[in-house]
C-alpha cells in the first residue's frame, strides 16, 4: 500500500512537472538523466493543453524520477505567494489545490488516477494575468519506460555555473564601459561590484596625473567615471573621485596643461587661472593654448556660479581700432567663425 501511495504521489508530480512550459525547457535543455540503468524510474508524459475553448498543440517528454521519492508534495510548483491547500491520496487516485495571490492571483486543481506504471491527470487552472481571466485545463498522460538514472543535481549546478559565468563576463564588459548604474542594488552585477570598483582603484592613481585622467575618461566620459567612482564609495580601498580630480588639476597648473583644466573638473583651479590670463583679450590676442580654459572661464561666467566672473571674460577689439583697419576679407571670415565661439 505504501509503494502504490509513493506512486500515486510521484505521478501527481510528474504530471504537474510536465507542463509545456516544463515540457519544452526538459526538451531545449541539458539531458538531466540516463536511461536504460540505474536505480530511478523513466516515464514518458504526452500532454494536451485548453485554453479558453482553444487547443494547444501537445509535447511529450520523458523525466527521471527518484527511486523512493516522495515527490508528490515536493513536486508541486513552489512560489513564495502561492500555497498548497490541499494534497490528499485514496486509493489510487491523488488530489491535490493550490492557490495563488500577488498581481497575477490564480487557483490551481488536480486529480491523478494511477498504477505503478501508468497514470492518467487532469489539472484545471484559474486565474487573471494581465488583466484577462485565465481559465486552463491539462490533462497528462504517462507511462513508465523502465530504468534510469537521475542527474538532475548535476545539471542544475553545471546551469548555475555557466549562468555565473556568462553574468560574469557581461559585468567585466559593464566595468570595462564604466557603466555603473548595472552594479546598483537590484540591478544585475549587484553581486558583481567588486568588479567594478577593482577596476576604478586600480585607475585612480595613474589618473592623478594629466595624461593618465584624459585616458581614463576618453571614451566613457567624465560623468560615467565619476558615477562609477561614486558607486564604489564604500568600497575598500576607497577611490575618490575628488581627490583624483584635484590631484591631476594641481598638475595641470604646474606643467601649464590649460587645455586640461578646459575639461570640465578643474573648476576651481580656471577661477584662479583664466582671469588674469582670458579676461581683455580678444580672439588675435589670446595665447590659442589658453582657449580651452578661457572656454571653460566663460561658460562659467555666464552661468554665474562664481560671483567673481559676472564680467565678460574676453573684450572685443574697440571699434575706434576697427574703424581705423582696411577691410580685410581674411579677417572678415574670421570674425564669422569668431562669433560662434563662447568668447
Amino acid at each position: 500500500m505504501r509503494a502504490l501511495q509513493n506512486c500515486l504521489l510521484a505521478a501527481c508530480a510528474i504530471a504537474i512537472a510536465s507542463s509545456t512550459a516544463v515540457a519544452q525547457m526538459m526538451q531545449q535543455g541539458p539531458k538531466t538523466f540516463i536511461a536504460g540503468s540505474g536505480p530511478d524510474d523513466l516515464w514518458e508524459i504526452a500532454t494536451k493543453t485548453e485554453m479558453s475553448g482553444m487547443s494547444i498543440p501537445g509535447q511529450t517528454s520523458q523525466v527521471c524520477i527518484k527511486k523512493g521519492r516522495n515527490v508528490g508534495e515536493a513536486s508541486v510548483p513552489k512560489q513564495d505567494n502561492c500555497k498548497v491547500t490541499e494534497m490528499k491520496t485514496t486509493g489510487n487516485k491523488t488530489t491535490f489545490a493550490m492557490e495563488c495571490q500577488g498581481q497575477e492571483p490564480m487557483s490551481m486543481r488536480g486529480e491523478t488516477t494511477a498504477t505503478p506504471t501508468s497514470f492518467d491527470t487532469r489539472m484545471s487552472m484559474k486565474g487573471t494575468k494581465k488583466g484577462s481571466d485565465i481559465d486552463m485545463t491539462m490533462t497528462s498522460i504517462g507511462r513508465r519506460l523502465g530504468a534510469c538514472t537521475d542527474q538532475s543535481e548535476q545539471a542544475i549546478a553545471g546551469m548555475k555555473a555557466q549562468g555565473q559565468a556568462e553574468l560574469a563576463k557581461v559585468c567585466g564588459e559593464a566595468a570595462d564601459r564604466f557603466q555603473y548604474t548595472m552594479f546598483a542594488q537590484g540591478q544585475a552585477c549587484e553581486g558583481n561590484r567588486k568588479t567594478l570598483c577593482d577596476k576604478v582603484t586600480g585607475l585612480a592613481p595613474g589618473m592623478m596625473k594629466p595624461a593618465g585622467f584624459r585616458a581614463a575618461v576618453d571614451k566613457p566620459g567624465v560623468d560615467m567615471v565619476r558615477g562609477s567612482f561614486d558607486a564604489c564609495a564604500s568600497s575598500s580601498p576607497r577611490p575618490d573621485f575628488t581627490t583624483t580630480a584635484k590631484t591631476a588639476c594641481g598638475e595641470a597648473v604646474g606643467t601649464r596643461d590649460w587645455a586640461f583644466l578646459g575639461i570640465g573638473v578643474c573648476d576651481a583651479e580656471v577661477m584662479q587661472q583664466a582671469p588674469s590670463k582670458c579676461v581683455g583679450r580678444d580672439y588675435y590676442t589670446v595665447d590659442k593654448a589658453l582657449v580651452p580654459m578661457c572656454n571653460r572661464y566663460a561658460m562659467l561666467s555666464r552661468g554665474g556660479t562664481p560671483a567673481a566672473a559676472s564680467a565678460q571674460p574676453v573684450q572685443t577689439a574697440q571699434p575706434a581700432q576697427a574703424e581705423a583697419q582696411k577691410p580685410d576679407p581674411i579677417k572678415q571670415g574670421v570674425d564669422a567663425v569668431r562669433k560662434l565661439l563662447p568668447f
